[in-house]
Formats: C-alpha cells, sequence, structure tokens
C-alpha cells in the first residue's frame, strides 16, 4: 500500500521532511511517498478568526446532515500547560482540504488502494487534528500545527504519530460509524483512545501502544500482520525519542553515538537508532572530528590528509583516485571555503535531526580562530565494525 503525504505550501519543508523521515524508515510493505500539495488554498478558502479560547477547546460535532458517518478524528483539547494564546487563527473547510487530496489522485490517476494524507498548518472548521474524508476514506488530513498548545514536544514526532495512527485505522474500519465502536472514552493509552483533553492526547503518546481489546480486533479484521508491525514499530520510534528528548532534561546525558559497519554509518543509539545521513565528504570530517575530542584548528587539517584519504576508502564511496585527491586537497586548503561549507552542512543535518537543543553535543563548533571540536563525551561513543 502506497500513502502519498501531500505537503500543503505553508506547511514548513523541512518539518514536512523530517516527518517523512520518520514515518518512511521501515518503508515496507507500506511506502510512504513525499509530495507538494497541487495547489495552495485561496484566500477565499482562509477563514480569519479571532482566537477564543472556549472554542479552541473545544471538537465541533459532525451532524449527520453536514456529513455521512464516514469520518475518524482525533479530539483537540487542553489542559493548564501552554505558551501564550495567539491573537488570530486562520482555518479552512474540510471541503478545501479534501479537494487537494482528490485533485492530486486525479493527477496521479490513483488507485483505492493508495492513501492520500494532506498535512497542513492552517487549522480545520471542525477543529480537529486528523480526519477521513466523510466521502471519500482513503483520503485523510493531518492537522501539523498547534502542537505546542498540546504536548512539549519537537512537533515532528506527534505529527508522525497522527500520520501512523490514521494510516492504521484506514486499515482497521471502513466508516466512522463503525470506528466509533471501539473508541475509548476513558483514556487506556490505546491508539483507539478518543483523547477528550489534552492529558489524555499526553498518555497516548507516551504509550503508542494498542490494548488487548483492539489487538483482537486487528487479528479478527485480518490486518496484514506485517502492516501492523511496521505502523507499531514506527510508533514505538517515536514513543522513544519523545521520552529520551523529556528524560534528557533531567539526566543530562545525550544519546550514544554508533558508528556501525564497514561504511560507517552514524546512528543516535538511544533516540531509536535515527541515522545521520551525511555525504562523503561530510562523513570523513565528521569521524575525523571525533576522533581528535581535543579539537583542530582548520590550518592543521593538511597534517591529516592521510587519514581522511584513509577514512573515504574505508567509508565505500566509489570515486576515481585522482577525483578523490583533488577533494581532499580542497577541502584541507585553508583558502578554499570547501571545509566550512561541509561543516554548516553537517550542523544543518544534526539541527534538523535532533532538534537544536540537543544538537549543542554533537556539531563541530568552536571560536571563530579557534579549535573546533565535538563536545560529546567520547564514552558516549560506540565504535562497532
Amino acid at each position: 500500500m502506497k500513502i502519498h503525504l501531500l505537503r500543503s505550501p505553508e506547511l514548513d519543508a523541512e518539518l514536512f521532511e523530517n516527518v517523512f523521515e520518520i514515518v518512511d524508515k521501515y518503508s515496507s510493505p507500506m511506502k510512504f511517498l513525499m509530495h507538494d500539495s497541487p495547489s495552495a488554498f485561496l484566500d477565499k478558502e482562509i477563514i480569519k478568526e479571532d482566537f477564543e479560547k472556549s472554542q479552541f477547546r473545544k471538537k465541533n460535532s459532525l451532524s449527520n446532515t453536514m456529513f455521512p458517518e464516514t469520518a475518524f478524528s482525533m479530539y483537540l483539547s487542553l489542559n493548564e500547560w501552554r505558551p501564550e494564546y495567539p491573537e488570530k487563527i486562520e482555518k479552512v473547510n474540510w471541503e478545501a482540504i479534501f479537494e487537494r487530496c482528490n485533485t492530486f489522485r486525479l493527477q496521479q490517476d490513483l488507485s483505492t488502494f493508495d492513501r492520500v494524507f494532506l498535512l497542513t498548518d492552517y487549522s480545520n472548521d471542525k477543529n480537529w487534528f486528523s480526519a477521513w474524508d466523510p466521502k471519500r476514506s482513503e483520503n485523510a488530513f493531518v492537522h501539523a500545527a498547534q502542537w505546542e498548545y498540546f504536548v512539549p514536544s519537537d512537533p515532528r514526532f506527534p505529527i508522525a504519530y497522527e500520520v501512523m495512527v490514521v494510516a492504521l485505522q484506514s486499515i482497521m474500519f471502513n466508516t466512522y460509524a463503525e470506528a466509533k465502536l471501539y473508541f475509548h472514552k476513558k483514556p487506556r493509552g490505546c491508539v483507539n483512545d478518543f483523547c477528550k483533553d489534552k492529558n489524555d492526547i499526553a498518555l497516548k503518546l507516551r504509550t503508542a501502544d494498542i490494548c488487548p481489546n483492539c489487538q483482537t480486533l486487528l487479528l479478527e479484521r485480518a490486518v496484514d500482520p506485517l502492516m501492523s508491525r511496521q505502523i507499531f514499530q514506527t510508533l514505538d520510534d517515536i514513543r522513544a525519542n519523545m521520552l529520551f528528548r523529556e528524560r534528557i532534561k533531567t539526566t543530562m546525558q545525550p544519546s550514544r553515538l554508533q558508528i556501525s559497519g564497514k561504511d560507517k554509518k552514524i546512528f543516535f543509539s538511544d533516540l531509536a537508532g535515527t541515522e545521520l545521513k551525511l555525504g562523503p565528504l561530510e562523513k570523513i570530517v565528521y569521524l575525523l572530528f571525533l576522533e581528535h575530542p581535543e579539537g583542530l584548528h582548520f590550518t592543521e587539517l593538511s597534517d591529516h590528509k592521510e587519514r581522511l584519504t584513509q577514512l573515504y576508502k574505508e567509508t565505500g564511496f566509489a570515486r576515481t583516485v585522482p577525483e578523490l585527491h583533488n577533494s581532499i586537497s580542497q577541502l584541507i586548503d585553508p583558502t578554499e571555503n570547501s571545509l566550512s561549507e561541509k561543516i554548516s552542512r553537517i550542523k544543518r543535518k544534526i539541527v534538523s535531526v535532533l532538534g537544536p537543543d540537543l544538537a549543542g553535543y554533537y556539531i563541530i563548533d568552536g571560536e571563530r580562530d579557534g579549535k573546533k571540536k565535538i563536545l560529546l563525551d567520547r564514552r558516549l561513543l560506540l565504535n562497532e565494525d
């Protein structure tokens, strides 16, 4: 089954890519694909309202006269923890959201087996976090903004959680009328908790689990066990990431960093094995700085030309000998900007993967004319050949 994730134009592209990286980690049997939405929301489709706390707390009911009983939602709610409320809120109605999904379906000539999920920053007229299309259950949306009012977390994780839960429920249930029979009004820490308030949502995210009754339902519905496994592996990873980031505030210890295999892949062991994907020259620069906890001056890199060349060969990247020597020579030449560019790219990728709070332990940084170093305690560095 293919799940097409559409980025609404107002949604930050980097956040969208970060969510995709999470949900597509185990890319079988469900395959996730990234796309931009066919069109932006028109000004006439955007509803601008003054913020009203009482309305923000509520999920508007879905009447049978407005829609058939074929939608699924996550309830928006609040507790006492929250940042400052906005003065204005911009919303779009469900019809406008699902029109984008259907336009994409027509353009791509998709089958009914394909799912299309639109991720948008705009709130919606029903005030739900996510929902199925009442007229076509293969379409859905996830509201990607305002998570800061519900959980103190990097937003990529609750957004990715919503994507996976909508995917699971789309293969568990056919209609909203059917699905609501299995909603848990009293929270159990199950993916099918109804979530009437923020604390319930926080519980769902912390457990990322499914209750025994719903497990039985999965078996009764003959849901593909490989799909179920993929979904719950991803939910487990989301949970692990969120809990580790929460606990680091008290443990003050960052994740272990694992260098694995002949190609020296780099993983954050305590963040569900999240991989740091670097280009060839970026990787050898990073590995060299890991080998020197005392730090290095840029002008010292010429002393490490042989080691950089060896690291390049060890990582298994294909390049001719002249190309390799030319790249290394540019890298270590203090009159070139190659090294600074690589370090800047490494920093951007680390911040993208970890967020700014955790990134400081792993980036290559230092005084302008001084040594650059990686702060990570090398006792947290694991080398596995």
